[in-house]
């Protein structure tokens, strides 16, 4: 029964990794919905964002199982980190979500027009999900802190946006619309960004992946 016990632990933080890479997709997704006759529709964005759902409760209630097993101190330490972390995966999930409903009402005329970054945001949070998956994979502590240091540039990013955007509000208001949800565009990935340095710090304090 131990040995089955050690091969589910095992396989929760792979099964958690792969939830972080289905989430990255859907951020893609949003973000490729931007493109002109970019395959991506909210339908499929929708099913995507389902599919991450399912997972997550799946992985919840495996998690949930495991512990009434009464697992070793250390496993007890990857069950704990993956049902602290799933929330913050399923917000990163919804902030992509709303990205795309954005993308999908408003287009994006006028983001490059203005000045405003979001696509170097966006690059920045992908690079941020394809981090903690290395993280994950190797415990890797630079790349860790890699990850903080650029929390802290989406932080920049977003404070400058804000005050682009309340210049372009008050010169454009006939933009107003546009500049709101790209105000709103900007916190997204901001916050994203903030979740995802919470499942890092928890990877890299709660306890050691590789014992």
């Amino acid at each position: 029964m131990r040995g089955k016990v050690s091969v589910e632990l095992r396989g929760i933080m792979e099964k958690f990794n792969r939830l972080a890479f289905e989430t990255k997709k859907l951020l893609d997704m949003s973000h490729g919905l931007a493109a002109a006759g970019g395959p991506f529709t909210m339908f499929s964005i929708k099913e995507q964002g389902d599919k991450i759902e399912k997972m997550k409760r799946e992985l919840e209630q495996t998690c949930y199982r495991l512990m009434e097993q009464q697992p070793f101190t250390v496993d007890m330490g990857r069950i704990g980190f993956v049902l602290k972390s799933l929330p913050d995966v399923e917000r990163i999930g919804d902030y992509a979500f709303h990205l795309g409903r954005m993308r999908d009402e408003l287009g994006v005329a006028g983001y490059k027009d203005k000045g405003i970054p979001l696509e170097e945001m966006y690059a920045i949070t992908r690079q941020m999900l394809e981090g903690v998956m290395a993280v994950l994979a190797g415990m890797d502590e630079e790349l860790a802190g890699q990850i903080m240091e650029q929390d802290l540039l989406l932080g920049k990013i977003n404070r400058e946006v804000h005050g682009e955007l309340n210049f372009h509000i008050e010169t454009t208001p006939e933009d107003l619309l546009l500049e709101v949800a790209m105000t709103k565009a900007a916190r997204f990935y901001e916050r994203i960004g903030d979740h995802i340095v919470n499942v890092c710090e928890r990877l890299t304090q709660s306890y050691p992946l590789g014992a």
